[in-house]
This record gives structure tokens, C-alpha cells and sequence, in this order.
């Protein structure tokens, strides 16, 4: 198969058209309900984030499927267990890697925040609980990302997540009152976020005058985030 083909080669055999779109491709077979083809997708997954080039498109790709705004409509129209599936296999992606570049993704991608955000949503019970399984990973792994999760989601979620045997079992605890206070200490990151999409949006319009823009193809390949956005959580107060 492909993946098999993809993990036998080293840096210099890898053939100079697998690119950014074999990330799209790998992440629209996980919309499927087959567990089959999820499993062999999530493999796919795993095998192009482990090739060098493809390590920060597979993630970004997989970002930005369910990155997804307070009000916005960036991605109406993706499935919500495409989302779902594609932070479950973000978050085992990044807590599988050396733990500084696990670092480095988790600051410069602002992922934190992006599941944290997942986890707050009311219109989807798979992404929320989505959110709640790679929140429990993060936690488990300590260190700065966990500490950014823990002021974002207070210290009463956090215990829970963090000690629950499975994080689903969360989901029927949340609290109005906590999802609130979430989006408040959110929204320094959520105002950025936004503002740095509306300015992708106005530039993507006036490119199109010269030609046509493939805005989803440009959008998971270079990443369409505002990557020096911080969610600066620990002076935020509920």
C-alpha cells in the first residue's frame, strides 16, 4: 500500500510530488464510517507526519479541519466527526513526538487553545468530547501545554479530565457557567484568530481578480492561522 511504500523509503527516496495535498487526502478518509478505512487513514496520518516534509503540513492539516471560531463559519461545512477524528489524531500525533518538538508544535500552532475551544463547543457532542480526549493527553504529558490547559479550562475541569478514566465521561459534568468562563479567557485568542482570518479572506478576494485561488488547498497547506497569536490565558481572569 501506500503508507507501507511511504514508511520504507528514507528522506532522499521520498519522491518529489508527495506534498501538502497527500495530507488533505489522508484527512478526507477519515470522514468515512468505515472503521476499516478510519484505522488505515489514521495510519496514513502517522506515516506522513513521521516523513520530514510533510511533518508540520500533516498537523496544520489536521488543524484545520477543526479549527473552527465562535460564530465563524470557516468550517460549516465539514462533518463534525470529520473534526473530531482529525483532533483525535492530532493529539496522539503530537504527544508521540520528542518532547521538544511536541513543544514547539504546541506553542507555534497555539493548539492548546484550538482544543480547548473544541471542547467548549455546543453544537457537537463528538467534537466536545474530541476536545475532552486530547485535552486528557495534554494533561498527562505536564509541562508548559498543560499548564496553558489548566488555566483555560479552570482547576475543576482540569482534575477532572486529567483523573478521569475516560475523558468522555466529562462530558455529562460540564457546566454552563464553566463553558463561559472558557470563552472569556478565550477571547484575546478568539478576537486574534479572527481578525487574522478576515485579513486572509480580504487577501484571498483581491488574488482571485488575478486568478483563481484554491482557498481549502492553501488553507491546510500553509496554515491559516495566526501563528503568533497567544491565548495569554494566565492574565485573563473568569
Amino acid at each position: 500500500s501506500l503508507r507501507l511504500l511511504l514508511a520504507s523509503l528514507s528522506v532522499e527516496e521520498i519522491p518529489a510530488d508527495v506534498d501538502a495535498q497527500y495530507a488533505v487526502g489522508a484527512i478526507h478518509m477519515l470522514q468515512s464510517f468505515d472503521l476499516l478505512v478510519q484505522h488505515e487513514a489514521e495510519a496514513l496520518c502517522s506515516t506522513l507526519n513521521a516523513l520530514p516534509p510533510l511533518e508540520s503540513p500533516m498537523l496544520q492539516a489536521l488543524l484545520g479541519t477543526f479549527a473552527e471560531l465562535p460564530g465563524h463559519t470557516g468550517n460549516s461545512g465539514t462533518p463534525a466527526h470529520l473534526q473530531a477524528s482529525a483532533a483525535r489524531v492530532l493529539s496522539r500525533l503530537l504527544v508521540g513526538m520528542p518532547s521538544d518538538r511536541y513543544a514547539m508544535y504546541c506553542a507555534t500552532l497555539n493548539i492548546v487553545p484550538w482544543f480547548v475551544l473544541l471542547l467548549a463547543r455546543r453544537d457537537s457532542a463528538d467534537c466536545s468530547r474530541a476536545g475532552a480526549k486530547a485535552l486528557q493527553l495534554i494533561f498527562e504529558s505536564e509541562g508548559r501545554a498543560a499548564e496553558e490547559g489548566r488555566a483555560l479550562v479552570g482547576e475543576r475541569l482540569h482534575a477532572l479530565i486529567r483523573d478521569s478514566a475516560d475523558a468522555e465521561d466529562v462530558l455529562p459534568l460540564l457546566r454552563h457557567d464553566e463553558l463561559d468562563a472558557i470563552l472569556s479567557r478565550l477571547s484575546p485568542f478568539i478576537g486574534s484568530q479572527a481578525k487574522h482570518w478576515a485579513e486572509r479572506k480580504e487577501k484571498e478576494k483581491e488574488e482571485s481578480d488575478d486568478g483563481d485561488v484554491d482557498a481549502e488547498s492553501e488553507r491546510f497547506s500553509d496554515g491559516d492561522f495566526d501563528l503568533d497569536a497567544r491565548s495569554n490565558a494566565n492574565d485573563e481572569s473568569v
